[in-house]
């Protein structure tokens, strides 16, 4: 890679984002160095488009964190687990230039950083990795909207009403579900693909309900939510008909799960705490 692209690359992202970005550029040129010019070229746009949401999203995180926690980001690239993680996502960002997948890329590496060696993101996160490049968008989408129906959670006030939870927190909390939706219509073969790199498997005799899902009935809040406040959404009757064409028997893999989630958080801007429990 040449000094220019460099050190465009390092200095546009600055701070820790640059520190991965320069380490990037070495690994990439290892992985492409006998590719050609016009591979290695596109490579290094690719990775530096990359970069830059990297740094955004880091940034994002960074100024979360309380002061004392701040220099777990420093500490993560200590870690040889981290930055082989680290590298395999580099590589992956620079092969494509499909924006859906750097946001996962860019918020496995981010969030990766920031966890426990037993998070789900420490697990599964190198399998996850290595798939993302072998999905659509419209596959990245499904993760995400199946996702976010049956492991996102809102945060909830300590005191509410049923009519502050069926006016307020229910509607807002998903209506995040046309980000998701908007786009996707039913095809088998979006399934069997997404079955054959082990981020779903679906079983028949499996139907979840759709109705108990979108009530947040597994938090045990206490109400019977009303069932027709879910005919206002605009995506209701799109995800009905996908529920019931096969989507109520389909159950995420933990890559599945991570890709999804993944894919929530760089949408809405969130961090979705996943663990074990």
């Amino acid at each position: 890679m040449d000094p220019v692209t460099t050190s465009l690359i390092t200095g546009a992202a600055g701070g820790l984002a640059g520190k991965i970005g320069e380490l990037g550029i070495k690994w990439i040129s290892d992985y492409f160095g006998s590719h050609g010019k016009e591979s290695m070229k596109k490579a290094e746009i690719n990775y530096e488009n990359f970069v830059m949401r990297l740094a955004k999203r880091v940034d994002q995180l960074e100024s979360d964190l309380p002061p004392k926690e701040k220099l777990k980001f420093e500490e993560a690239l200590k870690s040889p687990d981290t930055t082989y993680l680290i590298r395999s996502a580099c590589i992956s960002a620079s092969i494509t230039d499909n924006d859906d997948r750097h946001s996962i890329l860019s918020e496995l590496i981010s969030q990766r950083m920031l966890a426990d060696t037993d998070d789900l993101i420490a697990l599964v996160g190198q399998s996850a990795s290595d798939i993302v490049n072998h999905l659509s968008s419209k596959h990245i989408r499904i993760l995400g909207l199946l996702a976010t129906l049956h492991y996102v959670k809102p945060e909830l006030p300590g005191v509410f009403s049923q009519l502050d939870l069926e006016q307020d927190i229910i509607p807002l909390f998903w209506s995040r579900l046309e980000l998701f939706i908007k786009d996707i219509n039913y095809n088998e073969n979006d399934l069997l693909h997404l079955d054959a790199v082990s981020s779903i498997k679906f079983n028949p005799q499996l139907h979840s309900d759709l109705i108990e899902i979108l009530s947040l009935s597994d938090m045990n809040l206490g109400f019977n939510v009303n069932n027709k406040i879910f005919e206002n959404f605009s995506w209701w009757e799109k995800l009905r008909e996908l529920w019931e064409k096969g989507y109520g028997g389909i159950q995420l893999t933990t890559i599945g799960i991570l890709i999804g989630v993944l894919y929530h958080d760089s949408l809405i801007g969130e961090k979705t705490n996943l663990n074990w429990d």
